[in-house]
């Protein structure tokens, strides 16, 4: 089943690496040297391998139905009886792989959202129609569907005097605005990043995801954020996500901030669902008051004013000694020269290097990692656009995030083919 929105504008811009997290406290994010966030509450509570943070967000707790209490950014959360497991995966072979392996082992529901649905690996479909014969059900998420025959692969033979309603709603396809790349799985164990599990590309390009598994407890939060984000479009989408979540997240109706969670040695995981939680992720540490060494931005897509608007903000505020790398793909090379050759002191800071890419990465010294699906100098910046569409990003502070990129194979391949 196909459900597309009513009206509106669908035009859009154009090895691995384990770890065990523990989910202790939610908290602001981290900027190097100088804690800017740090909590105005002096009886704030702290533990002894963390340190307190907060949010300017008035956040409420989110409830999994029958299940304890979960809580959103900071917020001190009880100690999970399981720790989560996060992997840094890159490449396209190890992304179907992983992917493939979530979906043999799901159990009841299996959401994947991508930018479009054009191919799907013969592993990948075969996977999904095991599923989908087992009764689990299948929701994709696309900004449209360019290849019917995919599709038509999980249409229903329902015998038309069977009045059931349960096989006609174990697959549906929701055409909105997403740019959002994800798989979620039985909301225990998700993969977000940049990689289309749809895409009609067959080489095996560049991209970056991180893996996140975790009991129902510990990934509810980012269910409900997902939700959020997809019922913000306004077209019925956010159906997809299923009656529990739907009850759950309607239950705190208020505004919610981003998904946080501190984990070992004091690293933090942030989950960012929409553009505002983006862009205060960009302001707070990207642009900070602090003494950066490096800054990476990974973008293979460049939009002229986005990306001139986003440099002038980071020459504005990263002091003189900072050093700019911007990655993007060569037929991009030239517009990117011509904005920061406009100005001389982001001339001195930025080198440009170009690659064949599809990563859209963040790297902050070797502190901070971003990692997701939002094009950093070609995705809007204003809330109103009708290129504004849902896109997911992990964020990785701390020592976990410096391990991960000084030891992931993929991301130093990436830095080494980027040149």
């Amino acid at each position: 089943m196909w459900i597309t929105p009513k009206s509106q504008d669908m035009q859009h811009s154009p090895n691995q690496t384990h770890y065990i997290a523990h989910n202790n406290r939610n908290s602001g994010f981290l900027e190097k040297k100088k804690d800017c966030f740090a909590s105005k509450n002096p009886s704030a509570s702290s533990s002894a391998n963390t340190t307190t943070h907060a949010m300017p967000l008035d956040v409420p707790q989110v409830v999994a139905p029958t299940l304890p209490t979960i809580h959103r950014a900071a917020i001190v959360s009880s100690p999970p009886s399981q720790d989560y497991l996060i992997k840094f995966i890159a490449g396209r072979r190890q992304h179907i792989k992983e992917i493939t392996r979530l979906v043999d082992n799901a159990e009841y529901e299996i959401l994947i959202a991508c930018w479009k649905l054009q191919h799907i690996p013969r592993s990948l479909l075969s996977s999904l129609m095991k599923a989908k014969n087992k009764g689990i059900k299948l929701n994709f998420f696309v900004s449209e569907v360019e290849n019917e025959t995919a599709a038509n692969y999980f249409e229903e033979t329902q015998d038309e005097t069977d009045d059931s309603e349960d096989e006609i709603n174990s697959f549906t396809t929701y055409v909105t605005k997403t740019h959002a790349k994800f798989v979620l799985v039985d909301n225990k164990k998700g993969i977000f990043g940049s990689f289309n599990a749809f895409d009609s590309r067959r080489n095996d390009d560049s991209d970056s995801s991180f893996k996140i598994s975790g009991t129902i407890n510990q990934m509810w939060p980012f269910s409900i954020g997902l939700y959020h984000a997809y019922k913000s479009i306004g077209d019925g989408c956010e159906k997809g996500f299923g009656g529990i979540v739907a009850i759950s997240a309607e239950k705190n109706q208020k505004k919610l901030g981003p998904v946080c969670r501190t984990i070992r040695d004091g690293s933090r995981l942030w989950f960012l669902t929409n553009l505002q939680e983006h862009e205060d992720f960009f302001r707070k540490v990207c642009v900070p008051h602090g003494d950066y060494k490096q800054v990476h931005i990974f973008s293979p897509f460049i939009y002229e004013d986005n990306a001139r608007s986003r440099l002038k903000e980071l020459n504005d505020k990263l002091p003189k000694s900072t050093k700019l790398y911007l990655h993007t793909r060569p037929e991009f090379k030239e517009k990117l020269e011509s904005i920061v050759n406009a100005s001389d002191s982001l001339r001195e800071k930025t080198t440009i290097r170009v690659g064949d890419f599809h990563d859209k990465l963040m790297i902050i010294d070797r502190e901070t990692l971003c990692v997701g699906s939002l094009n950093w100098m070609s995705f809007t910046r204003v809330p109103e656009s009708s290129h504004n569409n849902i896109e997911v990003s992990i964020v990785l502070q701390g020592p976990l995030a410096q391990s991960t990129i000084e030891h992931s194979k993929g991301i130093k391949k990436l830095m080494m083919f980027s040149s």
